[in-house]
């Protein structure tokens, strides 16, 4: 007995000392001034960090495997950028790029899986097993990792029942969703895995492309989350996906033709048009317009985004350069989505350091050590999917 109150002693002075030194903006928000100026800020600090690492490389078009990496990593960028402002913030900048980083990824996802799955018969078990080695066995990792910080650091503890859920990978309560407040994306990107198997088992007895029927699929899940579930599922950019898919099935010869120059002036054009119309859409738009109509142009705007992205990085592929920098973002992009959350907004060890003034400092110093964090969990990650595949 006495023996256990001594490790309960010790845990409570470890949780202490831990959570007095980290910052829970779950319970207490940062008031930035200038919200549109400091964005702008970080932005141009991201930028030159891109143009700083730039090297030379062989020239690639813009739907190469190197420049799809980098499209990641600067969507992954946008994510953690657009959650500061999302969670951690009170004040908001007029554009959040978060939900246009989730549909970059959405459609990267379509278009890299259509891809490796192109030109080889269908293995059903083949495919289930890289899905398992390459998407849940680093979500169960940074599941565990998680759940034992949130017991020492805030004393919080899950349901049976949610712990069950998540592990499943079905995250659709609200305890579940805040685990690490984009677990919503994973269940929602094994829906889509499952739609695609179910498409690639079908396409020959059925007859209707993989593209084609996931289209419909988004359409039905459109209508299903905006009118039946009225949006508490959190899913959004319901169509990228199936637009990667289309893209895969229409770039095979066609991105070969685009050179620099048009790369950087179609691009361009696009994120041009993006901001211009997400900064007049809030000021344009009828107040007795159904709502569906904007949230579907919500969803084509997130889709010009991601094509803006690709073009503008195709560019600079094009001209034979690679940024280290989107490099390494893009190699651990699936790792910083998984661990930025629970860092960022609910045990943060850098954003209580500095005065709120020095955010944008403070900003890049979190990013680094979300870089060091995720790249160490790459690497733990990369020896469990060894041994798991030696068993499978």
């Amino acid at each position: 007995m006495m023996m256990v109150n001594m490790m309960m002693d010790g845990y409570n002075r470890t949780a202490a000392m831990l959570g007095a030194a980290l910052v829970n903006f779950e319970q207490v928000k940062m008031s930035l001034s200038n919200p549109d100026v400091t964005q702008l800020i970080i932005l141009a600090v991201l930028l030159g960090a891109v143009l700083c690492s730039l090297k030379r490389d062989r020239s690639e078009g813009p739907l190469e495997r190197r420049q799809t990496d980098q499209v990641k990593g600067f969507a992954v960028l946008m994510i953690v950028l657009g959650h500061l402002w999302t969670h951690v913030s009170s004040s908001k900048p007029l554009l959040g790029f978060a939900g246009d980083g989730v549909a970059t990824f959405l459609l990267l996802s379509g278009f890299g899986l259509t891809v490796s799955e192109r030109g080889h018969p269908f293995e059903w078990r083949r495919f289930i097993t890289r899905r398992l080695l390459r998407v849940m066995i680093p979500y169960w990792i940074a599941t565990v990792c998680i759940l034992i910080v949130d017991a020492i650091v805030l004393g919080r503890f899950y349901s049976t029942q949610d712990l069950v859920l998540t592990f499943l990978g079905v995250n659709i309560t609200p305890a579940t969703r805040h685990i690490d407040y984009i677990r919503w994306f994973i269940t929602f990107i094994l829906l889509w895995y499952v739609l695609f198997l179910i498409a690639r088992l079908c396409q020959d007895k059925v007859g209707i492309g993989v593209p084609m029927f996931l289209t419909g699929c988004a359409l039905g899940l459109f209508i299903l989350d905006y009118f039946v579930l009225t949006k508490t599922s959190y899913w959004s950019h319901v169509f990228a996906f199936p637009a990667g898919c289309w893209l895969a099935r229409i770039s095979r010869s066609r991105d070969r033709k685009l050179s620099a120059g048009r790369c950087a002036v179609l691009g361009g054009s696009l994120m041009g048009a993006y901001v211009l119309c997400r900064l007049l859409l809030p000021v344009l738009w009828p107040q007795n317009y159904p709502f569906v109509i904007r949230t579907l142009l919500m969803e084509m705007l997130g889709l010009v985004f991601a094509a803006a992205c690709i073009l503008l990085i195709g560019a600079m592929g094009r001209l034979g350069f690679t940024s280290r920098f989107l490099s390494v973002c893009g190699l651990l992009s699936y790792e910083l989505v998984l661990l930025h959350g629970p860092l960022l907004i609910r045990y943060n060890p850098v954003f209580g350091l500095l005065p709120e003034n020095l955010i944008v400092l403070s900003f890049v110093i979190f990013l680094v050590a979300a870089l060091v964090v995720a790249a160490v969990f790459h690497w733990l990650v990369a020896g469990a999917q060894r041994f798991v595949s030696n068993w499978i």
